[in-house]
C-alpha cells in the first residue's frame, strides 16, 4: 500500500451507511466508496509554508532581531487572520491576493508589499484562480514601529507596490537562508542584512526621505562639539567639518542659541570640566584640563575661576550636591 494513501472508516447519520474514505496526499482528493457508489471529491491543498527559525539569542548591543523567515506557497486556499505582536513584512513574488487592515484593502500582486504590525487587525487571501507565493519576515525588538516606518509601512498605509522587486525578494531569500539550521549565519551578519533590507524598501517605497531626515546643522555642530570636546577642535575647525563658513557658524550660533561658537565651545569645555572635577578624584587638574580640551593649565586654571567663581581645587573639595545627580 502506498503510504500517500489513507483509509478511513465512516458511519454517516441519518441514512446509517458506511463510507470507505481513501485520500490520496499526491493528488489532493477524496474517494467515497459507499452503498450507492463512488464519489470523488477534490480537495484543496493546504499551504506549503518553508519556515525557518533563529536559534541565537538576540546579538548583544542590538534592538532588533529576525525571529523567523518563511516562503509560503498557495494553491488556492491561503486565507489568514492575524493580530501580530510583531513587525511582519510580506513581498508577493507571484499570483495575486487581496490584504486588508482597518483602513482599508488593497489587491497585492508580484512586487506588492504589505506588512502585520503590532496590535492592527489584518486579513489577506489569495485569489483561487493564481495562487500565490510570498516571501515573508517575523521581527521583534524595541523600535520596531520606527524601523517598519523606515521600511515605508505605517498603519495608515501597511501596503505599497516596487516596480522592481527581485532585490528585496533576492534580500528576504538571503535573510532564510542565514536561517539554516544546518549552517547558520552569525547573528551580526543576519543584522548586517536585516538592516540593507531595510535600505531596499526604503528606496522601493520612497521612503527614504522620511527615513533619512536631514539632523539641523546646530544640532550636528553641537553634536560635533560634545563629542570632541577632548581634543584641540577650534571654531576653524568646526566650520571645516560642517562644511561652512566661519561667518555662517556665527551667525547660525548667535540665531539658535544666543552665544557664539567660541562661547558655547569654551561653556561645554567647563561643564565637561565641572562634571570630571565632581566625579574623578583619580586625575590630577592637569589630566582634567588636558581631557576637556585645554593645552594650557594655566589658561584652564584662569577661565574656570572666571566662570565659576572658584578655582578646579575648591570646586573639588567642595562641588554643588544637587548639579550631577548620579
Amino acid at each position: 500500500m502506498c503510504s500517500n494513501v489513507s483509509y478511513f472508516c465512516a458511519l454517516i447519520k441519518p441514512w446509517s451507511c458506511l463510507l470507505i474514505i481513501q485520500y490520496d496526499n499526491r493528488r489532493d482528493h477524496c474517494c467515497f466508496l459507499s452503498q450507492t457508489g463512488v464519489h470523488l471529491f477534490i480537495m484543496g491543498k493546504r499551504d506549503e509554508n518553508q519556515t525557518r527559525v533563529l536559534i541565537y539569542a538576540q546579538p548583544p548591543g542590538t534592538c532588533l532581531h529576525l525571529h523567523s523567515a518563511g516562503i509560503l506557497t498557495g494553491y488556492g486556499s491561503s486565507h489568514y487572520h492575524w493580530e501580530a505582536p510583531f513587525f511582519g513584512p510580506h513581498l508577493v513574488v507571484r499570483g495575486e491576493g487581496t490584504f486588508t487592515w482597518p483602513g482599508g484593502s488593497q489587491k497585492v500582486t508580484p512586487g506588492s508589499m504589505f506588512c502585520l504590525l503590532p496590535g492592527m487587525r489584518v486579513e489577506y487571501w489569495e485569489n483561487p484562480r493564481r495562487p500565490w507565493q510570498y516571501y515573508w519576515l517575523e521581527i521583534y525588538g524595541a523600535g520596531i514601529l520606527e524601523f517598519a516606518r523606515g521600511c515605508g509601512f505605517t498603519p495608515n498605509k501597511p501596503v505599497w507596490h516596487a516596480e522592481v522587486y527581485h532585490p528585496i525578494a533576492d534580500m528576504m531569500h538571503e535573510l532564510w537562508q542565514c536561517l539554516d539550521t544546518r549552517e547558520p549565519a552569525h547573528p551580526y551578519t543576519i543584522q548586517a542584512k536585516l538592516y540593507t533590507f531595510a535600505r531596499l524598501c526604503a528606496e522601493a517605497s520612497g521612503a527614504l526621505p522620511r527615513a533619512l531626515q536631514q539632523i539641523s546643522l546646530i544640532d550636528r555642530a553641537c553634536g560635533i562639539i560634545d563629542s570632541q570636546l577632548h581634543t584641540g577642535l577650534n571654531v576653524s575647525d568646526l566650520a571645516a567639518c560642517l562644511g561652512v563658513s566661519r561667518t555662517t557658524l556665527f551667525n547660525l550660533f548667535k540665531e539658535k542659541l544666543g552665544v557664539s561658537p567660541v562661547e558655547y565651545l569654551r561653556e561645554q569645555r567647563i561643564r565637561r570640566a565641572r562634571e570630571m572635577l565632581a566625579r574623578r578624584n583619580d586625575l590630577s587638574i592637569r589630566e582634567i584640563a588636558r581631557a576637556c580640551g585645554f593645552a594650557n593649565s594655566k589658561y584652564f586654571l584662569r577661565l574656570f575661576k572666571q566662570c565659576t567663581g572658584r578655582t578646579p581645587s575648591q570646586w573639588r573639595a567642595d562641588p554643588p550636591p544637587t548639579i550631577y545627580p548620579e
